[in-house]
């Protein structure tokens, strides 16, 4: 371990007693550091253990660790510390803060110590708030950044009992690595208070696996930030107020531990098509007979085979529930294996799934369950498993035996109830989902398509066709797989957003975009049918007909959530005007539209959150963490900027070609992720990388003349400073795209900028954008040798 420390601008080491120790001072030792080209250069070292501008190691050391390796990990304080090498590692001692600067993560306010020394965090939360549904605490870690790449986070919490009554607020552990980059392990709901509770995560590249989020480039082996989020589920106007009597939140241990898993990397592949073009809409008759609902058993007693909570025990109530919604078609959860409501019998020692705690009253919930839907003449797709399975069980993802065994449980069941039913099974039970939402399962993704895999192989020995669909479309890769889907099976779309314009426009998009295996059908598995308490239904379905799906269900929690409430005589009037044709089908469209609704509404946190754990985050300046100088051949490309004056919804940018070695170019478009608050420039409220369309955008809220939205900006931090004044010159090329808005009056433009170590600006000419639609450059002009540069470009 050493330690980096400042003074006047020169960045110096000192490697410590127990490096120092190894060196003889009456010998001349050998000091290696190398710029990214791997160039080596020599640095004066005095025998007290200290190097200015580099770091210090024993020839055997910086072998080890750096080799011919990059400088970019150097921050003010650094060490590197492999984790395979340390004991477990407790995070409770380090400073500990509330995050306070993003807008839409306002929700916990402060951490204080109990006497314990454990976290008591206080909170403000309250649903369906965009500025307090979630908030989050962080530490910055004291050593600099580590190397968690082989290890994992285990959090031991308490919450509130307001917080945990509903059963589905939650928590997520987050990290932040040496360049910001985000990583979110996914959404665990809390459903107990007053205990000791535990979630973990395991930090891992994107392509091994997304997790809740992850940002591109991701580094696992450069942890910075270790951070908890605690969050109101969308659905949900909970409120927690600490200030108001409901308690705290207590963390009492994070430890980061050794893991040595070794995880092969998941299936995959692009789920978008290069060429895509529109696939013609299915008929109005094939979309109403193939639209319904999706829901649990009956409110939430979502298992079979349970007494008391199951469909023999709510048989009227369900049947009822059928009757009242007059559709087509319903998914409907049986959730086998879960926690509370399992179902399943499991070895208290081994976790090995034994048996159905009643086989033949869960054989007779499935058959009443079908009997209801012929009654009511209903088709059935019949969801097995919830990704919750994962918490409580994860044995069965990751022990082929384990999966084995709940698998042929599964089978067992239905090849039972098969039998009972006859032609009933044939006629009324149209599709079997193996498990819902695979990708929210907190478990490795290689190992949930291994799980997936074999129950799918398991339901088609039933002469039933599979459906499967992830909760976030931008984890399809994962899912939309010839391995996961064959002919006559459908895929499945969710869709969520309390934009309701967005949603709207989200359902439009053309199924024709989609890379699907042959054979298989798609259809929207869940859409939300209300935003608060109006209805949306009479919009949403049309627009799901739009895009070419061969049917939609609207989720129904059938509890007193208004976002997820039917109404069934809105929805039974939107379907006869969709098959009289009184109702028209909306166009249909091939690329995604951002729209933006006068204030930034961010979709509250939890399980239906598609974007949560991405939005928000920015870095003042005065947060950011600068390198060590670099000598004056240190060559890279400066931070691309960008600054509009205007009023507008919405705005895309595509950055590209900043000169540097290679002569091709580097490329900082996925970096470009920061929208900057200063409290005169507030008019880009969001910036996001698009990996499908390889392309930035900003989302903003631009008006003219007011004092705080005329303009706005968007920025990059470089991985380390970069010298614009050598032998090679560079320049930043900037490819942009402005809406309509900002080019009507051809007034409005765009300037380039950077910033010096020294956090001192330089701004390119005022460029007016006269034109929307096409990509236009906008070159930064005061390269040229005219204008002199400062050495490096932070």
């Amino acid at each position: 371990q050493v330690t980096v420390v400042e003074y006047n601008g020169i960045y110096s080491i000192n490697m410590g007693d127990e490096v120092r120790k190894n060196v003889n001072p009456e010998e001349e030792t050998a000091v290696y550091l190398y710029d990214h080209n791997g160039e080596q250069f020599n640095t004066n070292v005095n025998t007290n253990g200290w190097v200015s501008q580099g770091v210090y190691y024993p020839n055997t050391a910086i072998k080890r660790y750096f080799g011919l390796s990059p400088l970019e990990k150097f921050t003010r304080r650094m060490a590197w510390r492999a984790l395979a090498d340390q004991e477990t590692m407790n995070l409770i001692g380090e400073k500990w803060t509330a995050e306070t600067s993003w807008h839409d993560s306002l929700g916990l306010t402060a951490v204080t110590r109990a006497e314990d020394e454990s976290l008591l965090v206080s909170a403000d939360l309250k649903g369906q708030d965009a500025s307090k549904s979630k908030g989050e605490i962080f530490c910055d870690l004291s050593q600099g950044t580590v190397d968690i790449s082989n290890g994992k986070i285990i959090v031991t919490f308490q919450v509130p009992p307001k917080f945990a009554a509903n059963q589905i607020n939650g928590i997520q552990i987050l990290v932040k690595d040496g360049q910001w980059r985000n990583q979110y392990a996914r959404w665990t709901n809390v459903k107990q208070s007053g205990e000791w509770l535990t979630v973990e995560l395991a930090p891992t590249t994107k392509g091994i696996d997304p997790q809740g989020w992850t940002d591109d480039n991701f580094d696992p082996s450069d942890i910075r930030r270790v951070g908890i989020k605690f969050a109101i589920n969308d659905s949900s106007t909970d409120v927690v107020n600490t200030s108001a009597g409901d308690g705290y939140f207590k963390v009492k241990e994070i430890n980061v531990v050794a893991s040595n898993v070794s995880v092969p990397a998941p299936e995959s592949k692009n789920p978008y098509k290069t060429d895509p073009t529109i696939v013609p809409a299915v008929s109005a008759q094939e979309f109403a007979d193939n639209s319904g609902v999706s829901f649990y058993l009956s409110m939430y007693e979502k298992a079979v085979g349970v007494a008391g909570q199951s469909i023999s025990a709510c048989y009227d109530k369900v049947l009822a529930l059928f009757k009242r919604l007059k559709v087509s078609s319903a998914r409907v959860w049986l959730t086998i294996g879960s926690k509370n409501t399992s179902g399943i019998r499991y070895d208290d020692v081994t976790g090995m799934p034994l048996d159905f705690t009643n086989f033949d009253l869960a054989v007779q919930d499935v058959v009443k369950l079908v009997q209801i839907a012929k009654e009511t003449n209903t088709k059935l797709i019949l969801v097995l498993h919830n990704n919750d399975l994962a918490e409580h069980h994860k044995d069965v993802f990751v022990d082929p035996d384990k999966r084995a065994a709940l698998i042929e449980l599964d089978r067992q069941l239905l090849e039972r109830v098969k039998s009972e039913l006859g032609a009933d099974w044939d006629n009324y039970v149209k599709a079997i989902e193996f498990m819902n939402e695979p990708d929210d399962a907190n478990t490795f993704v290689y190992y949930t398509q291994e799980f997936v895999k074999a129950g799918n192989a398991m339901i088609r020995t039933l002469g039933k066709p599979v459906t499967l669909g992830p909760g976030k479309m931008e984890n399809a890769e994962f899912w939309l797989l010839e391995s996961m889907l064959k002919p006559g099976d459908i895929f499945q779309l969710h869709a969520y957003n309390n934009n309701k314009e967005q949603l709207l426009s989200d359902l439009r998009l053309n199924i024709g975009r989609l890379d699907v295996p042959e054979g298989v059908s798609v259809i929207y598995g869940e859409v939300q049918p209300n935003v608060g308490t109006t209805s949306i239904v009479g919009d949403v379905l049309p627009s799901a007909w739009a895009s070419s799906a061969s049917g939609a269900h609207l989720w129904f929690d059938n509890t007193d959530s208004p976002n997820y409430t039917v109404d069934p005589q809105v929805y039974e009037n939107t379907i006869n005007g969709i098959l009289s044709g009184e109702i028209e089908m909306p166009e249909t469209i091939l690329e995604p539209e951002e729209i933006v609704e006068e204030e930034d509404a961010e979709t509250p946190a939890g399980k239906k959150d598609s974007s949560d754990a991405k939005t928000g985050c920015f870095i003042k300046a005065s947060q950011l963490t600068a390198p060590a100088v670099m000598p004056g051949g240190f060559r890279g490309i400066v931070a691309q900027f960008f600054r509009i004056i205007t009023w507008c919804m919405d705005l895309v940018l595509k950055a590209s070609e900043g000169a540097m070695i290679p002569q091709a170019g580097l490329d900082l478009t996925n970096r470009l992720v920061n929208a900057e608050k200063y409290v005169d420039s507030r008019g880009i409220v969001r910036a996001d990388y698009d990996g499908i369309e390889k392309v930035a955008k900003l989302t903003a809220n631009l008006e003219g003349k007011n004092p705080n939205r005329e303009k706005g900006e968007a920025y990059i931090d470089l991985p380390y400073l970069m010298n614009f004044v050598g032998k090679d010159r560079m320049k930043i090329v900037l490819t942009f795209r402005a809406p309509t808005g900002l080019a009507a009056s051809q007034m409005n433009g765009v300037q380039i900028f950077s910033k010096d170590v020294n956090w001192k600006n330089q701004y390119g000419k005022w460029k007016n954008i006269k034109q929307s639609g096409p990509w236009k450059n906008g070159k930064r002009g005061i390269l040229s040798g005219e204008i002199e540069m400062p050495e490096t470009i932070l």
